[in-house]
């Protein structure tokens, strides 16, 4: 199971990433537009992919994706 962060502060755009993911099955998906949440999530390690807005209103992409690289190196070193 594909574990799946959608990051999309729009509602519709949310369901649409949550319809498309789940019918294409093996996907559990997580829909968030708050930055802590993102944080928390990636940082506990629980999430394969994340699928991001560019335009959040709360937060730029790039702070977001600062977190993202930083704990994909962290895990790349635990493995080694």
């Amino acid at each position: 199971m594909i574990r799946v962060l959608v990051v999309e502060d729009d509602p519709h755009n949310a369901l649409l990433f949550r319809k498309l993911l789940e019918r294409r099955g093996g996907c559990s998906v997580i829909v968030t537009e708050l930055a802590q949440e993102v944080f928390d999530h990636v940082r506990s390690g629980t999430i394969d992919l994340v699928i991001m807005d560019v335009s959040l209103a709360n937060t730029t992409w790039q702070d977001l994706a600062v977190v993202v690289v930083q704990r994909g190196q962290q895990h790349d070193d635990d493995r080694h």
